[in-house]
C-alpha cells in the first residue's frame, strides 16, 4: 500500500481533526458510564471494515469473506475510505455509524490509536495464535502494555526493481546482484542513451512516499538493520552521518543527469501511479522502476510480467549478492469495539484459510506460516512469496513506524522541500525538529501542533 506538498487536506484541517480527537477520547472513556455510542438500530449481524483499499482490492477482499459470511450468517461489509482513511477512523471510532474493524496501513497510526485506547487487544487465545504464525519481526508492532491489538491481514514488498526484461536482453544488460553493480548497469545506460529509473512522488493527500522509500531502502542496505532500528525509534536523528549518507545517495540518483525520466521536474510532477504507466509504455522512457506489486495493475492490460516477458522484476541489490535485505509494509487489521461478532471476524482475518481464500483471489501476499508460495492464484505471487520466504533481513516501511507528525508529515514533506531545492542538511534539520516537538508533546501529555495524521496512501499503492 503509502501517495502534492504533503499534507494537503488534513493540513488545512489539522487543528479541527485534533479537536474533534479529543471529543472522540472522550466520548470513548464516557462510554462506559451511558452506554455504547452504537446506535441501537445497527444490524447485530453486520460488521464493517474500514479500509483505505481500491475498488479492485475490496472486491477480492468481499469474494475471500464469501465462505465466512455464509458460514456464520455475519454480513461483512467494506467500507473504502480512500486516502482519508486516518482523518475517517480518528472521527467516526467510537461513535455513530462507527466501522467495527479498521485496516492500518500505516502502523504509527494503529500505534498511537492504540495507545490511546481507540483499538481493543485481543483475546488471549487468539493472542497467541498471532504469536505463533507471523513473523517475529512484525510482532513488537501489535502489542501494547503487554497485550497484541492487531493481526497482520496482508504484506507487500517495496524493494522490488520492475525492468524492461525484453529491451534488458536486447541490449546486453544484466541484471545486478549488488550495488555496485546497479551503480555500474546505472551509467552503462546513461553512456548508451537510456534513463535508467522512472520515479514520480506525486500522489493525493501522500506526495512523497516514494521518495522517503528511497531514502529507507538506503539506510537499510548501507547502515545495516541496528541503525535503521535506532533511526526507527528516534534514537538516530536524521542529521546523523548514517542517515544523511542514505539522504545523499537519494540526491545523487535525483540530480544525476539522465538518471530520472524527466529529471527533478518531472520526479516532482509525475503522480506515482503515471510513473508505473510511462515505465510500461512503449517506447520505453525508462528501463526500471522500484515499488511493490500494485503497480502491475497500470501496466497495459494484458501485458505479461514474468522470467520470460516483456517486463520483470529483482530485488534492489545491497552490497552482497549472498545477502537479501527487504523494505516491507503491511495492513494491521484492529478492533474498534468488542462484539462477538467484530471478535469472529478478526479471528478469521487472522487465520490460515482466510488467507489463503484470499490467496486465491489474487493481488495479494500473506505473512501467514502456513501459506506456502503454491497457495497463490498467480506464479507473480507464487514468486514474491519466495522472496519473502528467503530474505536475509526484512524491515517495515520507517515513515509508517514513525510517529504520523514525523513520518508521514515531517519526513514526507522534507523530500519535497529537497526536490524544491533544499539541501540535506536543512531537510534532515526539519525532521530533526519535528522530532523534538513530538517528544515535547509526549511528555506534556497533548498532541504537537501541526501532528493531526496525513492521509494514508491508498491500501495497494503503498500497501
Amino acid at each position: 500500500m503509502k501517495i502534492p506538498t504533503v499534507l494537503t487536506p488534513v493540513a488545512a484541517l489539522s487543528c479541527a481533526l485534533l479537536v474533534l480527537a479529543g471529543l472522540v477520547l472522550q466520548l470513548h472513556h464516557l462510554e462506559g458510564a451511558f452506554g455504547p455510542t452504537r446506535p441501537a438500530v445497527a444490524d447485530a449481524r453486520r460488521v464493517t471494515l474500514l479500509t483505505a483499499f481500491s475498488i479492485q482490492d475490496s472486491a477480492r477482499y468481499q469474494e475471500a469473506f464469501a465462505q465466512f459470511e455464509k458460514d456464520t450468517g455475519i454480513e461483512v461489509t467494506l467500507r473504502a475510505a480512500g486516502g482519508d482513511f486516518a482523518d475517517h477512523v480518528y472521527v467516526a471510532t467510537p461513535g455513530f455509524d462507527a466501522p467495527d474493524i479498521g485496516l492500518f496501513a500505516q502502523p504509527g497510526l494503529f500505534r498511537d490509536m492504540m495507545a490511546a485506547g481507540f483499538v481493543q487487544p485481543l483475546p488471549p487465545d487468539l493472542s497467541a495464535q498471532v504469536q505463533r504464525d507471523f513473523p517475529a519481526f512484525l510482532d513488537p508492532l501489535l502489542g501494547h502494555e503487554g497485550r497484541r491489538h492487531g493481526v497482520w491481514a496482508r504484506v507487500a514488498i517495496k524493494s522490488l526493481v520492475w525492468y524492461r526484461r525484453a529491451l534488458f536482453e536486447r541490449y546486453g544488460f544484466a541484471v545486478p546482484t549488488t550495488d555496485r553493480q546497479l551503480a555500474a548497469l546505472e551509467r552503462a545506460m546513461i553512456r548508451r542513451g537510456f534513463t535508467p529509473w522512472c520515479v514520480g512522488v506525486a500522489a493525493r493527500g501522500a506526495t512523497g512516499w516514494v521518495a522517503t522509500d528511497w531514502v529507507e531502502e538506503f539506510m537499510l542496505r548501507q547502515a545495516g538493520a541496528g541503525d535503521y532500528d535506532r533511526w526507527v525509534a528516534g534514537d538516530l536523528p536524521f542529521s546523523a552521518p548514517p542517515v544523511r549518507t542514505a539522504f545523499a545517495a537519494w540526491d545523487r540518483m535525483v540530480h544525476t543527469p539522465g538518471m530520472v525520466d524527466g529529471g527533478v521536474a518531472g520526479v516532482l510532477g509525475t503522480q506515482v501511479e503515471e510513473a508505473a504507466r510511462r515505465f510500461a509504455s512503449d517506447p520505453a522512457p525508462c528501463l526500471m522502476m522500484r515499488n511493490s506489486e500494485w503497480v502491475v495493475s497500470e501496466f497495459p492490460e494484458g501485458m505479461p510480467v514474468g522470467p520470460a516477458d516483456a517486463i520483470d522484476f529483482f530485488v534492489l541489490p545491497g552490497r552482497s549478492a549472498a545477502h537479501t535485505e527487504l523494505l516491507v509494509a503491511g495492513d494491521i487489521a484492529a478492533a474498534l469495539n468488542t462484539r462477538p461478532e467484530t471478535m469472529a471476524v478478526l479471528r478469521h482475518m487472522a487465520s490460515a484459510d482466510f488467507a489463503r481464500r484470499r490467496a486465491a483471489a489474487g493481488a495479494y501476499l500473506s505473512a501467514h506460516a502456513q501459506v506456502t508460495p503454491n497457495s497463490y492464484a498467480d506464479p507473480l505471487s507464487g514468486r514474491l512469496a519466495e522472496v519473502w520466504r528467503r530474505a536475509s533481513v526484512m524491515r517495515m516501511d520507517a515513515s509508517d513506524l514513525m510517529p504520523p507528525a514525523v513520518g508521514t508529515a515531517a519526513f514526507w514533506t522534507a523530500m519535497i522541500d529537497h526536490l524544491q531545492g533544499s539541501p540535506v542538511p536543512d531537510a534532515t534539520a526539519g525532521i530533526d525538529r519535528a522530532w523534538r516537538r513530538w517528544r515535547a508533546a509526549q511528555e506534556i501529555g497533548s498532541p504537537p501542533a501541526g501532528s493531526a495524521p496525513a492521509a494514508a496512501a491508498p491500501q495497494g499503492r503503498q500497501p
